[in-house]
């Protein structure tokens, strides 16, 4: 949620797709302004891993997010291959993971706007 439409999510589309040549990419930041995924929430997110052959992912801040984690643990269910994005390799994910509650990810989500804005108004401030 926090990298989509950044350069680090094209990045690491461009990484899964060099691993992963004849994949086709499902990427649930396309979908967060659908009126079913509003309604839904992770129920829409978790019908969309059904759908796809397999699932990758990346850690935000070196952690397992809640709908990421949610995602992941219910690809595995299904027996959909997972893998983990990490230094530009995919790595396979055999076992179910374990992730920070929702709570939990809010928080970390905060505390990263928080140290960016802190970053603008420094970067602003050496400016003036």
């Amino acid at each position: 949620m926090a990298t989509y439409g950044t350069e680090i999510e094209n990045t690491e589309k461009q990484q899964i797709l060099q691993n992963l040549p004849n994949a086709t990419l499902v990427d649930p930041g396309s979908y967060r302004d659908n009126p079913k995924k509003l309604n839904d929430g992770i129920g829409y997110c978790l019908n969309l891993v059904e759908k796809c052959d397999a699932l990758s992912f990346t850690r935000f801040s070196g952690k397992i997010t809640a709908g990421v984690g949610l995602e992941i643990n219910h690809a595995l269910t299904k027996n959909k291959p997972v893998y983990e994005l990490k230094k530009g390799k995919l790595r396979i994910v055999k076992k179910p993971v374990k992730h920070l509650s929702r709570d939990d990810t809010n928080a970390l989500y905060r505390l990263c706007r928080s140290r960016e804005l802190i970053k603008k108004l420094r970067s602003h401030s050496k400016h003036h």
